[in-house]
C-alpha cells in the first residue's frame, strides 16, 4: 500500500511537469487509486479475519484451561463449545478419557 501512495504521490508530481493530457493524466491517476484502494481493502479484510481468528483463540485458550482445571467430566453437554473445540475423544481401557483439541492439544481425564 505505502508503494502505491508513493507512486500516485510521484504521479501527481510528474502531472504538474509533464505535457500529457489531461485525460491520460486522469486516467493514470485512477488507475493507481483503484489499485490502491483494491489492495487497502485486502487489507482491512485480512485484519479483521486476523481479529477474528485472535478471539477465537482466546475464547478456546479459556475454554481448555477451564477444562484441564476440572477434576471430572461435566454431566451437562453444551454441543456449542464442544464442536467448536473437541476433533475427537479417545476412551481408553484404562479409564481415561483423552480429549484432541482442534488447536493440537490433548487433555487427559479419569473417567
Amino acid at each position: 500500500m505505502e508503494l502505491l501512495a508513493s507512486m500516485i504521490k510521484t504521479h501527481v508530481e510528474n502531472g504538474a511537469k509533464d505535457d500529457k493530457s489531461a485525460d491520460s493524466y486522469l486516467t493514470e491517476y485512477e488507475s493507481l487509486v483503484n489499485r490502491y484502494r483494491k489492495y487497502e481493502d485486502k487489507y482491512h479484510a485480512f485484519l479483521l479475519e486476523n481479529e477474528k481468528k485472535r478471539a477465537q483463540n482466546i475464547e478456546l485458550s479459556r475454554f481448555i484451561n477451564d477444562f484441564k482445571q476440572m477434576n471430572h467430566l461435566p454431566l451437562e453437554f453444551d454441543e456449542v463449545p464442544f464442536h467448536h473445540t473437541v476433533s475427537k475423544i479417545i476412551i481408553t481401557k484404562d479409564g481415561y478419557a483423552e480429549f484432541h483439541i482442534k488447536n493440537g492439544s490433548n487433555i487427559k481425564l479419569t473417567i
